[in-house]
């Protein structure tokens, strides 16, 4: 756990920085190897793989507002998604802060967005990643996406508009409708080591009509399902046991979410 919320929108500044990521030559031939495979083989596969512009976790900090209410500074630099494929989700290379050589600042380290929905009726909905995902396959999980550079504008980043831009795609949500969206927190994801914000979006659509919205969706394909569980921490254990496995990332944003309403 990186930070630990609520945040509100007017809590979180994401500041952009021109810094390079500090690498090796060995490092960067070794990304480089990776990205051809991971693109070779998305192409036998007949799926989108881009190397797209995303941004890269640099630092965080926090201080104490005169209000009394705590302030979050996220700072981020630029980088591309094969940076990300060659580092993060090699599972060969190992950062130093799980015990491996490399620096986890060399890593891509594009920062994640992800959000647990809570529907009009009452329902907290995650879905079920489909095997034409990089990570996680087949795991319950929250939706959402990264921080890309369309998300930058005079130096800074709106993370809130980012992950609304995902829950649009993914779930064919408007910006209006997910206003009420809070930042959980932030974790460094055990298994690729990612940096991720977790978000809470409150829906007024219920269940049924959220799923039916994710059907028309334009990335609908990025989840084979959708599932629904109580909100209610006395049966989310059980009930995530059955829908398993779950990723992490998925599994904190319940508990941050249960942790956020003091339950």
């Amino acid at each position: 756990m990186l930070v630990q919320g609520p945040f509100g929108e007017s809590d979180v500044r994401v500041g952009l920085r021109d810094e390079p990521r500090p690498t090796t030559s060995e490092l960067d031939l070794r990304i480089e190897r990776r990205w051809k495979e991971a693109h070779d083989l998305a192409q036998r596969e007949r799926r989108p793989l881009f190397d797209g512009p995303v941004l890269r976790w640099l630092r965080l900090s926090q201080e104490t507002a005169p209000d009394g209410r705590m302030r979050l500074r996220l700072e981020v630099g630029r980088g591309r998604f094969r940076e990300f494929v060659g580092t993060n989700l090699d599972p060969e290379v190992r950062p130093d802060l799980a015990g491996g050589d490399i620096p986890w600042s060399h890593f891509g380290n594009a920062v994640g967005t992800s959000a647990l929905v809570v529907t009009g009726d009452g329902r907290l909905v995650a879905g079920r990643r489909s095997r034409r995902v990089l990570g996680y396959a087949g795991h319950v999980h929250s939706f959402g996406g990264l921080l890309e550079a369309v998300d930058a504008a005079d130096g800074e980043v709106d993370a809130f508009a980012s992950m609304r831009r995902e829950l649009h795609e993914e779930l064919a949500l408007a910006p209006a409708e997910t206003g009420d969206l809070t930042l959980l927190g932030a974790i460094v994801d055990p298994r690729i080591h990612q940096p991720e914000l977790l978000f809470r979006a409150r829906v007024a659509q219920d269940a049924r009509e959220l799923r039916e919205r994710w059907r028309g969706a334009s990335s609908r394909d990025e989840h084979s399902e959708l599932l629904e569980f109580p909100d209610d921490p006395r049966a989310i254990e059980a009930a995530l046991a059955a829908a398993a496995p779950v990723s992490a990332i998925g599994r904190d944003c319940f508990a941050l979410h249960f942790a956020a309403a003091g339950r």
